[in-house]
């Protein structure tokens, strides 16, 4: 059997065949804002439900959840602010080991984001780039206000309980040590 392919069929079954083989990697959280940088104070409101994030690999299956409002301040940067992001993160407890299913709930996170970052000015605020396509990609900075709430210590709601227990216990032993006949002069 011979099959009569045209050039044009046969560069376009190439395409389709390099797409399956790498396609690629394409983030859910990028955005593009052209519209908003047409004209000063423009805004848009997007709702996420049940995102994920491979960065995050202790993600419980809800995924991540969360409003985010992006307001253009001229043709060159906008602001944009996360509001009730929610998620779960299934860890270990430091103290004990056991999993445990730790809430994270972020009310507010803001960040700017510029068609052009000057190295040499400073800023307190966290700024990241729109690309040339004029996309901007929320993920890093979704990553980062999660990061921010990751606790020093991870511990259970039961190793929590003991170590309030713990503390009562200690604040009870420190007024016994008479400290308030102590005068200061």
């Amino acid at each position: 059997m011979i099959y009569n392919i045209s050039i044009a069929s046969s560069y376009i079954i190439l395409l389709i065949l390099i797409s399956k083989l790498n396609p690629m990697k394409k983030s859910k959280f990028l955005i593009n804002v052209w519209d908003l940088l047409l004209s000063a104070w423009k805004r848009d409101q997007i709702i996420f439900e049940k995102e994920t994030l491979d960065a995050l690999e202790n993600l419980w299956p809800d995924g991540i959840n969360g409003k985010i409002l992006i307001q253009s301040f001229d043709e060159n940067s906008l602001l944009t602010t996360l509001e009730d992001l929610n998620c779960t993160m299934v860890e270990p407890c430091d103290k004990c080991t056991t999993i445990y299913h730790r809430e994270i709930l972020i009310p507010e996170y803001q960040a700017k984001f510029q068609k052009k970052i000057d190295p040499k000015e400073e800023s307190d605020d966290e700024t990241y780039l729109i690309d040339k396509n004029e996309n901007i990609d929320i993920q890093s900075m979704i990553l980062s206000a999660i990061k921010l709430e990751e606790p020093f210590s991870k511990k259970c709601p039961k190793c929590q309980e003991n170590e309030s227990d713990d503390f009562e216990d200690e604040e009870e032993d420190f007024g016994s040590f008479g400290w308030s006949n102590i005068q200061f002069r």
